[in-house]
């Protein structure tokens, strides 16, 4: 089908780049027709804190259709700001599984969970626990049906508040050789993403995190997405959507399909 030729106004908000250094922000932007009006805005993180230059970004980014924030912090800080706002999101580790629920909000995951089980298998594990929060449901779901086929045995961990972080791990790990943990900030980051390293290493159970960040701080290995790749994806994706007229995709959620890479915590690694 042709692309309507109706223009539309939409934003690449990067991080820690300048956006045209960066590879998805550039193939991306290269997506847009030539009445399309596409701004490209790097994440002005020491500015976010200051409430005047915080709200001159924000009426920047109002006057988009639909906004692609590329990365984690990006879209943790575009998703809890433009509520109303179509948002599509690439590359994002872990997003709050609450936003998932939004009918504005979709995009593409900085996970490749085919390749995670692959790693599973090869290190022998049986019985993986499966540690999100709710909204992230559809990617379980599939992470379970591919893990069964498999052999392996998927252990829901489902905790919707901090209250629950505790017994749901203690009940996972009884029943799992590791934990993988899918995202959101509650379990990914602070308090609830210490007390799953601190049961690792009380219990002598490894665990899979979504970013360099957890394993920087204990977890043994999380999966990177090739920028190329993700980039192909993206843009695919994003040329559907405006053939669609701002409609997203079935499912809106979605894992990355590009090639990657591990990175292991080298401590770890010799341990387990």
């Amino acid at each position: 089908a042709p692309i309507p030729s109706q223009a539309v106004e939409f934003s690449i908000i990067s991080e820690g780049t300048i956006p045209e250094n960066d590879p998805i922000a550039t193939s991306l932007r290269n997506v847009s027709r030539p009445e399309d009006k596409v701004r490209l805005y790097r994440l002005p993180k020491a500015d976010l804190g200051h409430p005047i230059k915080r709200n001159q970004f924000l009426t920047r980014l109002s006057r988009s259709k639909i906004m692609i924030p590329v990365g984690q912090a990006a879209t943790e800080f575009i998703s809890s700001e433009m509520e109303e706002t179509p948002i599509y999101f690439v590359g994002a580790t872990g997003p709050r599984g609450s936003d998932f629920s939004s009918p504005y909000v979709a995009g593409i995951l900085a996970s490749n969970p085919e390749e995670v089980l692959h790693v599973i298998r090869e290190f022998g594990w049986k019985r993986v626990g499966l540690v999100y929060t709710p909204g992230y449901e559809p990617l379980v779901s599939m992470i379970q049906a591919d893990g069964n086929s498999q052999g392996m045995a998927i252990v829901r961990g489902k905790i919707s508040n901090r209250r629950e972080i505790a017994s749901t791990l203690q009940g996972l790990i009884a029943q799992t050789d590791l934990l993988w943990i899918l995202g959101d900030p509650l379990l990914a980051r602070g308090a609830g993403f210490e007390l799953i390293i601190q049961l690792s290493r009380s219990h002598q159970i490894p665990v899979i995190g979504t970013s360099l960040w957890e394993v920087e701080r204990g977890a043994l290995f999380c999966w990177e997405p090739d920028p190329e790749g993700l980039a192909r994806q993206a843009s695919s994706s994003l040329r559907d959507i405006l053939t669609a007229g701002l409609q997203f995709p079935s499912p809106r959620i979605r894992p990355s399909a590009s090639r990657g890479e591990f990175v292991f915590h080298p401590r770890l690694m010799t341990k387990w």
